[in-house]
């Protein structure tokens, strides 16, 4: 069996190694930084520093310090700005199929989409992650794309919107079970009445108004 070059210090590696991509020296050098970085973290987060800059204290229930949170999330709404700028979903660099709308973009930036990173961050916000987006995607199929309430077309982005059936603050869950896709409008109408209120008001209005 030939031996293989390691592609950092370019020796050859044994070929008993064959499943390795680096040289055993190189392997070590990596180890003792990984060891070393382990380390240093858990010393930073047990004097309760920032494991960026090792300076400021960590905010509670963070790693970083304010001014680094804030300069991580500013690095990063530059990067989604310039790839929406360029016409490409602003997370994935794809060509995106939905125009967010500004509730769902940063800092009152408009923001473009494709489809699946819409849900993802649909997904985040009301499910609490992004890997359940497929949910939404299921929900979406079974109500065939309609709003709940008025069974208009919904089209992501621009009238969709995601509504709890029983507020949160009414005792609701954030399961799947308990969303749904509505207009907009409508959501913004229901607000914090549960199902049953809000149809019972919506039954209210229609018959004083047919008198």
């Amino acid at each position: 069996m030939d031996p293989f070059i390691c592609p950092t210090c370019n020796e050859e590696v044994c070929p008993r190694d064959w499943r390795q991509k680096h040289c055993q020296k190189e392997r070590c050098r990596r180890q003792r930084t990984s060891f070393s970085s382990r380390k240093r973290l858990k010393a930073l987060l047990r004097n309760s520093l920032c494991d960026r800059c090792s300076v400021g204290t960590s905010e509670p229930g963070k790693r970083s310090c304010a001014p680094c949170l804030a300069a991580h999330a500013n690095k990063a709404l530059n990067s989604r700005r310039r790839k929406s700028a360029s016409g490409l979903c602003a997370i994935c660099g794809k060509d995106p199929q939905v125009k967010s709308m500004k509730r769902y973009s940063l800092n009152g930036s408009q923001l473009s989409y494709c489809k699946e990173c819409y849900l993802k961050e649909t997904s985040s916000r009301h499910l609490g992650s992004r890997s359940n987006f497929f949910l939404l995607q299921r929900l979406w199929d079974e109500q065939c794309g309609l709003c709940a309430y008025t069974g208009e077309a919904l089209v992501l982005g621009v009238n969709a919107s995601v509504d709890h059936k029983i507020p949160i603050a009414k005792g609701g869950t954030a399961g799947i079970r308990n969303l749904q896709w509505v207009l907009e409008s409508v959501n913004k109408m229901k607000q914090s009445l549960d199902e049953g209120e809000f149809l019972r008001i919506c039954s209210l209005i229609a018959a004083h108004r047919s008198r």
